[in-house]
């Protein structure tokens, strides 16, 4: 219980801190182009954006993107699928939940992502990019993380399609309605880049914080 409530303070914190700051600015700057161009952010769209940040800064904390202070390349590689595998596979379902809210959000938030093609591409591409950098933290980069964490992000994606089957309307507050601008096409890129750049810059420091409130 105290490892689930200190993940989840961890990453809210880690947000607040490592994410926010510069990505108000920039909700400011995209929110006065786009009414200046007609369009219009509803409040579940920034709100939709703040979760998926803080859902990116959790998923990259606990799969161990290193700090600047602790990169050392150490392969440990595991290219062989399913090999350990055991009788029923339960051990692959942290892998998968962890990237349900990836292919979840992304789709949601930002129309140019609503496709299988898409869901699949950048699934596997942040899976991908997790895994190389583990080579650099003295963790296993395995296959079969790879898989299952792709597989996550495409389930994310049909809880999606579901929604926007159901809830149309929702769906369609959740994304920038007109006033289209360069601007707006930044706006997941940059979500992506600072969360990126959390863990490598200030995670050991949020994370000496939690850990000193619950051991």
């Amino acid at each position: 219980m105290h490892y689930m409530m200190s993940f989840v303070l961890e990453a809210v914190l880690g947000f607040l801190v490592g994410v926010f700051p510069l990505l108000a600015i920039f909700w400011r700057w995209q929110w006065r182009e786009v009414r200046r161009l007609g369009g219009k952010i509803y409040a579940v769209h920034t709100l939709g954006a703040a979760f998926f940040g803080i859902a990116l800064v959790g998923m990259l904390g606990v799969t161990g993107v290193p700090s600047v202070g602790q990169i050392h390349f150490s392969p440990n590689i595991s290219l062989i699928p399913f090999i350990d595998a055991g009788d029923t596979g339960v051990q692959y379902l942290p892998n998968v939940l962890l990237f349900i809210p990836f292919g979840f959000f992304l789709p949601l938030l930002w129309e140019r992502f609503d496709s299988w093609g898409r869901a699949l591409l950048f699934g596997a591409g942040m899976s991908l990019a997790i895994e190389v950098a583990q080579l650099f933290c003295w963790r296993a980069t395995d296959i079969d993380d790879w898989i299952m964490n792709t597989l996550g992000a495409l389930i994310g994606f049909a809880v999606f399609r579901g929604l926007r089957k159901t809830a149309p309307r929702f769906v369609d507050h959740c994304r920038i309605q007109g006033g289209r601008t360069d601007i707006v096409g930044l706006e997941p890129w940059l979500i992506l880049l600072l969360c990126w750049l959390f863990p490598l810059l200030l995670q050991s420091v949020v994370s000496e914080a939690v850990w000193s409130l619950f051991y």
